[in-house]
């Protein structure tokens, strides 16, 4: 991490944000450890419920997998990682979803699904009260147990809680209402025909070889890259993305 932040440079929103750059990984590092302690207990306490864990892609998957086996030896059945299905469909098949200020929650709420914000470390160096506005939010082991369990047992989601969500959505998203690609369609549209559009580029560039070669290098590494990591060599080649 420090290594690239000297490569790459410091954004200074980051900074401003998080303080002293040199803490984020040890922070990082000590809140994914104290939910893994949290989710160890979770586990323990409600045996019945599975669990399934969606990393995010350039997480260490291996470390999970190994200190799963270690830890939960006998929660084999009900806990899985899932790697290669695609998030909404897994949080499609979830009765409640747990994270941390994660772009899945507002996917969860988009679904009608009870979301836990889990900020177990005091010294977090990451929270957006956006993302967690419709959210439960838990700060201890036991807060986390008795809220899932709550919504197991068939609770509601709090009236304030919905109301965050449809803020948020209103603000960030326009609508949930399915419509958003119609949209962005028509303003691309207005702003081709409108008349003080900008000049097109010679015929010669659109037909430069070099250039679309370039272009696609350049494009086709951000998902390749991804897709390789995350679901290994053969099942990219095979386009096999399900667990």
């Amino acid at each position: 991490f420090l290594r690239n932040a000297k490569k790459y440079g410091r954004d200074k929103v980051l900074t401003q944000l998080y303080g002293d750059l040199h803490n984020v990984p040890k922070r990082d590092y000590i809140s994914r450890e104290l939910f893994l302690e949290a989710f160890f207990k979770l586990v323990s306490e409600i045996p019945k419920a599975n669990f399934a864990l969606k990393l995010h892609p350039t997480e260490d998957h291996q470390y999970y997998a190994d200190v799963i086996r270690d830890k939960l030896p006998s929660a084999t059945n009900n806990v899985r990682i899932i790697s290669h299905e695609y998030i909404w469909d897994v949080l499609n098949a979830t009765d409640i979803e747990l994270n941390r200020s994660c772009t899945t929650a507002v996917e969860s709420w988009l679904l009608g699904k009870p979301t836990i914000e889990m900020q177990l470390n005091p010294d977090e160096y990451y929270f957006s009260r956006d993302f967690s506005s419709g959210s439960d939010m838990v700060t201890s082991t036991e807060s986390l147990i008795s809220t899932v369990a709550n919504y197991l047992s068939g609770a509601s989601i709090p009236q304030n809680l919905v109301e965050a969500r449809a803020k948020f959505l209103e603000t960030w998203c326009n609508s949930p209402d399915g419509t958003s690609t119609n949209a962005v369609a028509d303003h691309v549209h207005r702003l081709l025909t409108q008349h003080n559009r900008s000049p097109r580029l010679p015929n010669s560039h659109a037909r430069n070889w070099k250039r679309i070669i370039s272009y696609y290098l350049l494009t086709s590494g951000d998902h390749i890259g991804h897709d390789f990591r995350v679901y290994g060599l053969r099942n990219t080649l095979s386009r096999k993305y399900v667990d």
